[in-house]
């Protein structure tokens, strides 16, 4: 030890009671103590001076791979958001993550791809919408230039064959161009009707009324068409009904149009009928007609606007809008339109109204 190399001075002190005594004197003891505490004290400074060095050393390497591993998801992140845009926001590879259940990054790409496919749905429907709206342009021009020309060709030939033509050919000429007039106005009221319908500019005046009463009502101004195309009209309904809840005006014009479009598709000596029944909470109400009925392959699209099916039969007469807004007003009940149909044998639509409830019921 330290202690074993310090510098010492000894003399004899005998006395009667301890003959062999002696007196040791360290030589600069202090000196020896203070020089041994600094070598102690700078050891201890270097070996923590090499600890912390260390420690800053691997700090340094666990924060270099934290970043890199950081980084490294931040820029998958990157060009995953860059794949994306560069393909126009069409095309989306999922980030793989762990989803909301991770840390901020992973929440982040959850984020994203919820975003992404957002984005996609709503490009989707724009172009569903984008082609639809073309469409609906074909057929409106189609349908809008069909009886302007008529219309035209008929006035034009009483202007230049006024002086030639009988009174009796005269009035043939103004009768077919006063139906085309009427067609061509039903249109661009149809037309208007729709897109108040799609817009959400009508709003359903929910009140109570008699059912059966509007059946006859809505059949009473058809009856007259239905003689003259000898047809049979027939109404069933109950004795007693409870009052509908709904809006007696919209409901009145799905009416006129389910009817119009079964008289118009009923030969003559056929049979159309009204009924009405109460189910389970609900009023349904049923058009059916004897007709030729609907194909397969056509009754998925008969609600779509200016649809014509591929036996109509109709030479370009039947616009096929009248479903599409009977449709849309049903939907706006939150019910729906359903449509049973067996070529050769007619066809049947079915709604359901909401029955009237009064405060004490509910």
């Amino acid at each position: 030890s330290h202690e074993q190399r310090k510098s010492f001075s000894v003399t004899p002190l005998p006395s009667a009671t301890q003959p062999e005594s002696y007196l040791y004197v360290v030589l600069r003891g202090e000196m020896y103590d203070s020089i041994e505490q600094l070598y102690r004290d700078s050891w201890l400074l270097r070996l923590s001076a090499w600890l912390l060095g260390v420690s800053l050393l691997c700090g340094l390497l666990a924060g270099l791979w934290g970043f890199a591993l950081l980084t490294r998801r931040l820029r998958q992140l990157t060009r995953t958001l860059d794949s994306f845009r560069r393909s126009g926001f069409r095309e989306h590879a999922a980030y793989r993550g762990r989803g909301l259940q991770g840390d901020e990054i992973d929440q982040l790409g959850a984020t994203f791809d919820q975003m992404a496919n957002h984005i996609q749905n709503l490009l989707q429907e724009l172009s569903t919408r984008d082609e639809l709206r073309r469409e609906l342009v074909s057929h409106v021009s189609h349908d809008l230039r069909t009886p302007l020309t008529c219309l035209h060709g008929y006035l034009e030939t009483l202007k230049l064959k006024c002086d030639r033509l009988t009174p009796q050919q005269q009035q043939l000429y103004l009768d077919a161009a006063l139906g085309h007039s009427r067609r061509l106005g039903r249109l661009v009221s149809e037309l208007f009707e729709l897109a108040k319908l799609d817009a959400g500019a009508v709003k359903p005046q929910i009140e109570p009324f008699a059912p059966a009463e509007l059946l006859h009502d809505v059949a009473q101004k058809f009856n007259p068409r239905a003689h003259d195309d000898g047809i049979t009209l027939h109404i069933d309904c109950p004795a007693a009904t409870p009052f509908a809840a709904a809006d007696i005006g919209l409901v009145e014009r799905v009416l006129e149009n389910l009817l119009g479009n079964a008289l118009h598709h009923t030969p003559k000596g056929g049979r159309v009928d009204l009924r009405l029944q109460q189910d389970k909470g609900y009023l349904a109400v049923s058009v059916s007609d004897t007709g030729s009925g609907i194909p397969a392959t056509d009754l998925p699209y008969i609600f779509e606007r200016f649809y014509r099916g591929t036996t109509s039969g109709d030479s370009g007469q039947h616009l096929g809008l009248g479903l599409a807004i009977a449709k849309r007003i049903v939907e706006l009940h939150n019910c729906a339109l359903s449509v049973v149909s067996t070529p050769g044998s007619g066809t049947c639509f079915r709604f359901q109204l909401p029955v009237w409830r009064t405060p004490e019921a509910t």
